[in-house]
């Protein structure tokens, strides 16, 4: 039994055109070998995607899907419905004076739908904010005076349907270029392959109604240059296409790299502002280059909220240098308590610095002070001091 077919284009101007109109109804159509099945789900999701503004660039009104002389848009669906075992119905439209005219004029007695959906070999529309795919979003509307797909199949898939197969479209710029040849007579006709088809016409000076064949063929050369002009235009964008993708390849690569030198950078900053830490242990013996690559080593690996583990490594090393400190102080001095030529020249500051400002003090007391000042006062010679410490 064979199918039948059922038309999917809607005449409105029948209908005021500035009242609701059915964009899309209900049932099943056929294109060759695929069903379009569009049913009470479907058409749903279609309005639930426009309701989440998809896509995102609107739904706009276009003329005979874009292959008229008609450029840019001639109105804007604002608003859709889904009326249940009816279809869907463009409640709101905003023409432009361009497409108020051509309804005016009567020039179109129907509209045919563009839609992205998996009924046309699995398409569907990425989100270009969120990156996600979707099935069944409507993407245009366009006035038709005869369905996109010939007499009886208005319903239009947006996606790889307004694009012809790559490998078929090679071969009609070939035959294009060869027929345009033809036609500026820089080559003949070429033989024809077998089984023989039915002989083209050819340019001949028979008299056919008072003209010759070659002039019915030179009428229709305008229109060969349009097609060949178009193929150039192919050309061109592929070869557009290919720069983009090395372009971004190129950026990505770029990219990598930036993001490699900044790690670098922000490791040797961090390294630094630890050695930084270090060098303040002055009696540690220890090298603040390696003492501070431990201490973020132990930062990097506590995994405490607070860093509770290495603030107690560090408070170990601070009392652990103060307390080196004060005893090499000691050591130096001896029980004399007097700065001698033996004595290095730092300890001899401290010295001077507990005579002269807290000499009434307690004698331990007094040199704690006056190593605190001392480091304060005379960076260059605590530096010397904790280098040649660490030597010996």
């Amino acid at each position: 039994m064979e199918k039948s077919e059922q038309v999917a284009f809607e005449p409105f101007m029948a209908q005021d055109w500035q009242k609701p109109f059915r964009i899309l109804p209900l049932g099943k159509f056929y294109r060759g070998d695929r069903v379009l099945d569009i049913d009470d789900a479907r058409a749903q999701e279609i309005v639930a995607n426009f309701n989440k503004s998809l896509p995102r660039f609107g739904v706009s009104l276009n003329v005979e899907h874009g292959a008229s002389d008609q450029l840019g848009a001639v109105g804007a669906v604002k608003s859709v419905t889904y009326r249940p075992g009816d279809g869907i119905w463009a409640d709101k439209v905003e023409f432009t004076d361009a497409g108020k005219k051509l309804l005016d004029e009567n020039r179109f007695r129907a509209v045919s739908p563009e839609v992205i959906w998996s009924l046309n070999n699995n398409s569907k529309y990425q989100d270009p904010e969120t990156g996600n795919w979707h099935d069944n979003v409507l993407v245009g509307l366009a006035l038709t005076t005869a369905p996109f797909f010939g007499n009886r199949v208005a319903v239009f898939s947006a996606r790889q349907e307004e694009f012809m197969d790559q490998t078929m479209a090679d071969k009609m710029k070939e035959m294009l270029k060869q027929m345009f040849a033809m036609l500026q007579g820089e080559q003949k006709p070429p033989a024809p392959e077998a089984p023989v088809a039915p002989a083209a016409p050819q340019m001949s000076s028979v008299k056919q109604g008072g003209e010759t064949m070659a002039d019915e063929v030179k009428l229709t050369a305008d229109q060969f240059k349009d097609l060949q002009a178009k193929a150039a235009q192919v050309d061109a964008l592929n070869a557009a296409t290919e720069s983009l993708k090395a372009t971004i390849e190129s950026e990505k690569a770029s990219a990598k790299q930036l993001a490699e030198d900044f790690a670098i950078e922000r490791q040797l900053r961090r390294t630094a502002e630890f050695v930084e830490v270090a060098e303040k242990f002055k009696a540690l013996p220890a090298q603040s280059t390696d003492l501070g690559k431990k201490m973020l080593w132990m930062y990097d690996a506590d995994s405490t909220a607070e860093k509770e583990n290495y603030k107690y490594f560090e408070a170990l090393l601070q009392t652990a240098d103060k307390g080196m400190a004060q005893s090499m102080l000691f050591t130096a001095i001896g029980s004399g308590r007097t700065a001698t030529s033996d004595v290095h020249p730092f300890l001899a500051s401290v010295e001077k610095i507990r005579v002269e400002r807290f000499g009434t003090a307690p004698y331990a007391n007094g040199f704690t002070e006056a190593f605190k000042l001392a480091e304060q006062e005379h960076k260059d010679l605590a530096r010397q001091y904790a280098m040649d410490k660490r030597k010996g």
